[in-house]
């Protein structure tokens, strides 16, 4: 009776497990479309304040400048998120030198991070 019991809630903690990773993945591709678009619509968004006045004569395309900005802060954004994962790598490193880091707790930390991280497949 009891092991019944004990292999039903396996069984509901796999299946829990398997939605989960599903929910994880979707997060994942919505987390890299806003990685793309968010600098996007910040460059529009700034670009399309009119800050020039616009009198119909002598006015040419500015659109060059939306590609700038946008790559800009594109850049931006992909370096910060680079320098960020060096950093906490770089700190995971020395406290594992140091013997502060629960190795096993640790790993499975790390799991974790790269369930959640942008880059995993």
């Amino acid at each position: 009776m009891f092991n019944i019991a004990t292999l039903q809630e396996s069984r509901a903690a796999v299946e829990e497990s398997k939605a989960a990773n599903a929910f994880a993945g979707s997060l994942r591709r919505v987390t890299m479309l806003t990685f793309i678009y968010l600098p996007l619509t910040l460059a529009s968004s700034l670009l399309g304040m009119n800050m020039t006045q616009i009198t119909g004569k002598g006015t040419r395309s500015q659109l060059w400048l939306y590609f700038v900005v946008a790559v800009a802060l594109m850049a931006a954004t992909f370096g910060g998120w680079l320098v960020w994962s060096q950093l906490l790598s770089r700190f995971e490193r020395s406290m594992r030198r140091r013997g502060s880091f629960n190795f096993k707790a640790g790993m499975e930390r790390q799991r974790r991070l790269d369930r959640l991280s942008l880059w995993s497949v």
